[in-house]
């Protein structure tokens, strides 16, 4: 057990005043950053008191236009098959799960006079975020680490490729808007929502947007000034870094901050070691293609402690997420190295051995 020492702080052999600070120290985390229609989808999720969503796409009508009077199928009642629906069907699982109680003893609330129930349901919900921002992007990386793995020649495919300090970040940006503009014809989408999609960037892209080789300030932006002054990376927007990472908007795209933390804990819910995502430097990602269900609705009960007097929270937050379609494109390290087997699950880490 730690106590403290009654004989410091102590100045040149005399004791010196101790108070306690009236307020905590808050924790800075991001909130959540991929939201419904902007990166992810919600629009699924109705109903999450549920293990798995089902979710059923009709599948796009197979036959062709005709031209009348033409020898090959010109009469006027077509000669094609007949044609019924039929459905692709999907499915996200809401499995990942944050429910550990929380004590706060009654002596201990005595001892610190600082409002300890409201801090610590402060860092639970911080805690959530956290963990949330990093399952989702775990979810779009291992679909596309693995098709990445897989891929015989998957540059330009669904991934650019840069080097920082020498490629165009802006340049790299369009060119990952437009391998979402291909959709994923298979999957029944042509062209993915310019105004649905959202990129994740490591703070080394962003620093490469504002002071690298052609930087959002110099591409003949007559507001550059004013976006140096708030660090902003359009004319419009102000970013703010300690709420939810938001930038501003580069061709039609959300753009957001998303810290080293969140990167980290990715790497933990894929199963993979300290600096495993070093070389992916951001993702961008159509709504269409990711869900996510939020299960969110008792989120915390407050009891008695069966320990003693003081209070227990017990949380029950239950989340889930799939990505369903070729909705996200990777911005990597040139000469990309492959991550894993092409077997990348993601899995919370509290859950891996």
């Amino acid at each position: 057990m730690s106590t403290s020492n009654y004989g410091v702080p102590i100045i040149d052999s005399f004791a010196t005043a101790r108070k306690l600070a009236p307020v905590i120290m808050n924790n800075v985390v991001q909130r959540l950053q991929l939201k419904d229609g902007l990166g992810i989808t919600g629009k699924f999720s109705q109903d999450v008191f549920t293990d798995e969503i089902r979710i059923i796409r009709q599948v796009a009508l197979t036959q062709e236009a005709r031209t009348l009077g033409e020898t090959t199928d010109g009469k006027h009642f077509s000669t094609q098959s007949i044609e019924q629906p039929v459905s692709a069907h999907y499915g996200m699982r809401i499995r990942h799960i944050y429910n550990t109680p929380i004590d706060v003893p009654q002596s201990m609330m005595d001892m610190i006079p600082l409002d300890l129930l409201n801090s610590t349901s402060a860092v639970l919900d911080q805690a959530i975020a956290k963990n949330v921002n990093a399952s989702t992007l775990a979810e779009m990386l291992a679909t596309e680490l693995n098709y990445e793995y897989n891929a015989a020649s998957p540059l330009g495919d669904r991934s650019v490729e840069v080097t920082l300090g020498t490629s165009d970040m802006v340049d790299a940006i369009v060119d990952l808007g437009a391998i979402l503009d291909a959709g994923d014809v298979a999957n029944g989408v042509d062209v993915y929502d310019k105004m649905g999609r959202s990129m994740q960037i490591r703070r080394t892209v962003n620093r490469e947007l504002k002071q690298g080789n052609k930087t959002v300030y110099d591409i003949g932006n007559w507001k550059g000034q004013d976006m140096l002054q708030v660090g902003a990376i359009d004319p419009v927007h102000i970013p703010n870094h300690q709420a939810d990472g938001y930038l501003g908007e580069l061709d039609q795209t959300q753009i957001y901050l998303t810290s080293d933390a969140i990167w980290t804990l990715a790497e933990g819910y894929l199963g993979l070691g300290a600096g495993g995502l070093d070389e992916v430097y951001g993702v961008m990602s159509a709504y269409e293609g990711t869900g996510r269900a939020l299960a969110f609705t008792n989120s915390v009960q407050v009891i008695p402690s069966p320990l003693g007097q003081g209070v227990r929270l017990l949380p029950l937050y239950r989340w889930g997420h799939d990505n369903w379609f070729k909705s996200c494109a990777l911005l990597l390290k040139t000469s990309f190295a492959s991550i894993g087997t092409g077997t990348l699950s993601v899995i919370a880490p509290g859950s891996r051995a």
